[in-house]
C-alpha cells in the first residue's frame, strides 16, 4: 500500500543511496540534512522511496497542492527552478543517452509534478502526462515519499541482459535555501538537467517488453432538465450523454489524444499569461 511511508519489509532489503552534496549554498560541502533513497520493483512498476531527514520538521515548508506547479522552466536561459517548497525531484534516463530522460518531482503534500527532459536539459515538457502515483508523509525526523512508476509510463530499450539507465535526485530545503544532488552537483554545467552527468542505475533485469501504451478513459453524464412554457406547466426530460477520451504514445514525447463525445465541460482552459520583457 502506497502511504509515502518506508515501512514495508521490502525497503529494508534495499541498498539506502546518500551522500548528497550542496549545489547550494555551499558548493561541493556535504548536505546539512541527509537524503536516502531507495530503489525496488516488480514486473509491473518502479518504485522509488525516498527518506528526508530534518533537523526541523516543524520548519519544513509545504503550501503546493496543485500538479505540475512544483518546478518552472527559468524564464532566462535554458534550466528549471523550483517554486517556494521543500521539495524531491528523480531524473531517469532509460535509455542511458545522456540527453534525454524524464522528471517525478513531490514535495510533503504529495503534489504531482512530471515533465520530459531533451537535448541535454535545453528542452522542458512540461505538458506531459505519465500514469503514476506518488505519496508523502510528515515524520517526527522530517518527512518521506513513495513513487510508483509503472514501466508502461517508462519507454526504455529492449534490453537482454543488465543494461544501466541513468539516474539521478534533486532535494530542496526551502528555508535554507539549499539544494543538493545525489550527482552532478556542480553550479557550472551541473544541476539535474544535466542528464550526461547523472548516476547509474544498475540491477533491472527481465523488465516487461514494452507494448502498446493505451489509456482509454469512458464517461457518461445524466441530467434532468425542466423548462416551463408559457402557462407555467413544468415539463422535465433526463438527457444522457455518453463519451470516450483515448490517449496513445506514438514515440516518447509524443501522444495522440483521440475523443468521442466531447464533454466540454471537463476541458482544461490554458492559463494567461503576461510577457513583459520587450520582445
Amino acid at each position: 500500500r502506497l502511504d509515502g511511508l518506508l515501512t514495508e519489509d521490502v525497503w529494508s532489503r534495499t541498498v539506502a543511496l546518500g551522500g548528497f552534496i550542496q549545489r547550494e549554498p555551499e558548493q561541493g560541502t556535504a548536505a546539512t540534512e541527509q537524503t536516502e533513497v531507495r530503489i525496488a520493483y516488480d514486473n509491473a512498476t518502479l518504485y522509488i522511496g525516498i527518506v528526508a531527514h530534518d533537523s526541523e520538521p516543524d520548519e519544513i515548508v509545504a503550501r503546493i497542492l496543485q500538479r505540475d506547479k512544483l518546478i518552472e522552466p527559468l524564464f532566462f536561459g535554458a534550466g528549471i527552478q523550483f517554486a517556494g517548497d521543500d521539495a524531491i525531484a528523480i531524473l531517469l534516463d532509460p535509455f542511458h543517452d545522456h540527453r534525454s530522460g524524464v522528471i517525478f518531482a513531490t514535495n510533503p503534500n504529495g503534489a504531482e509534478f512530471e515533465a520530459l527532459i531533451t537535448d541535454e536539459g535545453s528542452e522542458l515538457n512540461i505538458d506531459w502526462r505519465g500514469v503514476w502515483e506518488v505519496k508523502s508523509a510528515r515524520t517526527r525526523d522530517g518527512w518521506s515519499a513513495e513513487f510508483a512508476i509503472p514501466w508502461r509510463t517508462l519507454r526504455y530499450p529492449e534490453a537482454v541482459g543488465d543494461e544501466p539507465w541513468g539516474i539521478n535526485v534533486f532535494r530542496i530545503i526551502r528555508r535554507k535555501n539549499e539544494e543538493t544532488l545525489w550527482q552532478s552537483w556542480e553550479r557550472e554545467g551541473g544541476g539535474l538537467r544535466r542528464v550526461s552527468r547523472a548516476g547509474h542505475l544498475t540491477g533491472l533485469s527481465d523488465l516487461p517488453q514494452q507494448g502498446l501504451n493505451l489509456e482509454m478513459k469512458p464517461f457518461v453524464l445524466a441530467g434532468r432538465r425542466q423548462e416551463a412554457n408559457e402557462a407555467g406547466a413544468i415539463s422535465s426530460s433526463v438527457q444522457r450523454e455518453i463519451g470516450l477520451d483515448i490517449k496513445t504514445e506514438l514515440r516518447p514525447g509524443l501522444v495522440l489524444d483521440l475523443t468521442l463525445n466531447t464533454d466540454f465541460a471537463q476541458v482544461e482552459v490554458d492559463e494567461a499569461q503576461v510577457n513583459l520583457t520587450r520582445f
